[in-house]
């Protein structure tokens, strides 16, 4: 069974990260596709859930990373599509940082 989002990770997101807007956003989209293994999408499906261009979703991607909330494994899906994210904020426990991969 598949572990799904909890809302108590919305609200850490929303009372720990210093993001905004798209950047924001982002972090709390990635949090839908929690699953025991780690967060999965593609920028494209990210793009879709935000309403937005992918190229909105690369740059708030460069700017998560940058201030320490994300990170991500490029290419970690079965289909070698979607990237492996991790949201590195204190209170979440959604998985292991991205950096970190363990069989």
């Amino acid at each position: 069974m598949k572990k799904r989002f909890k809302f108590q990770d919305y609200e850490v997101v929303w009372q720990h990260s210093q993001a905004s807007g798209n950047d924001l956003l982002l972090l709390l989209a990635l949090v839908k596709f929690r699953q025991p293994s780690g967060m999965y999408a593609t920028k494209e499906t990210l793009a879709s859930v935000m309403n937005c261009n992918v190229d909105t979703v690369e740059r708030s991607l460069k700017r998560l990373r940058a201030l320490g909330e994300l990170d991500w494994v490029r290419g970690f899906s079965v289909s070698g599509r979607a990237n492996r994210y991790s949201i590195l904020l204190p209170g979440l426990d959604l998985v292991t940082p991205a950096r970190i991969v363990t069989g």
